[in-house]
């Protein structure tokens, strides 16, 4: 039986990477492992983790789901340079869940055209932390345009601490 939202933890997630490890996955695996799980239970168009790269002033791709392909072939290492995407600086900069949605006033009119060309209607981002730094961003998308429930944006809060060790341990492996 599939989770639902309001059934991820971290602790779940945890074990998810754990199990996933043991069976030989390599750490860029098991963080797409974590990517699909959070999708299917938002029940969502997609879910991505992008790495925070402060030197260069940009967000950069580590995770997709589902693995989408561009006319390059991966959306993997694309970056997206804060001051262009100001939705994305925004989840960097609050602790707590953002939602962008593609009717907002206040959207850039490149992110709007960017996530109607993605057929997204709506986002919801959370930043990742580890050791008091932004390691990234944990991104759910979906069609609709849409607000994220309160119940919503917890789980996806509760999904952040695991999704960023994760991602930590897939960096770690590649320096």
């Amino acid at each position: 039986m599939a989770r639902r939202a309001k059934d991820l933890d971290a602790t779940a997630l945890r074990q998810q990477v754990s199990a996933a490890r043991a069976a030989g996955t390599d750490s860029y695996g098991a963080l797409v492992g974590l990517t699909k799980t959070i999708s299917d239970a938002f029940d969502a168009l997609g879910c991505d983790v992008y790495r925070n790269l402060p030197e260069a002033g940009c967000l950069e791709a580590a995770a997709t789901w589902p693995p989408a392909a561009d006319e390059q072939g991966s959306w993997i290492g694309v970056r997206y340079p804060l001051a262009e995407w100001p939705s994305f600086r925004a989840v960097v900069e609050s602790p707590t869940p953002s939602q962008i949605r593609v009717d907002a006033p206040d959207l850039s009119e490149r992110e709007r055209l960017d996530l109607t060309a993605w057929g997204i209607g709506a986002t919801m981002g959370v930043r990742l932390e580890v050791a008091g730094r932004v390691a990234g961003c944990l991104v759910v998308s979906r069609k609709k345009v849409r607000d994220f429930t309160p119940d919503e944006r917890a789980a996806l809060a509760r999904c952040a601490p695991a999704v960023a060790e994760a991602l930590t341990a897939m960096d770690g492996v590649r320096q």
